[in-house]
């Protein structure tokens, strides 16, 4: 038997409040939970394709913006 801890919590308040929120690790989390804790090897494909789209889009949050992307 295997256990897996997926944590979906952080200081995702304060950073909220300072403009760092970044739910980037958050979302990946969520898809390692349905690769490897429910097998859902597809659902967790789409949602790093979802991330990857963005980021390649340029959309950025506020502690990764750079000159040239979108905030």
């Amino acid at each position: 038997m295997y256990v897996a801890l997926f944590e979906f919590a952080s200081s995702l308040v304060i950073c909220c409040v300072q403009d760092k929120a970044n739910p980037l690790a958050t979302i990946l989390s969520a898809a390692m939970l349905l690769r490897y804790g429910l097998g859902e090897e597809n659902a967790a494909k789409r949602i790093e394709a979802a991330v990857t789209e963005t980021l390649n889009q340029g959309f950025r949050t506020g502690d990764i913006y750079s000159p040239g992307t979108v905030r």
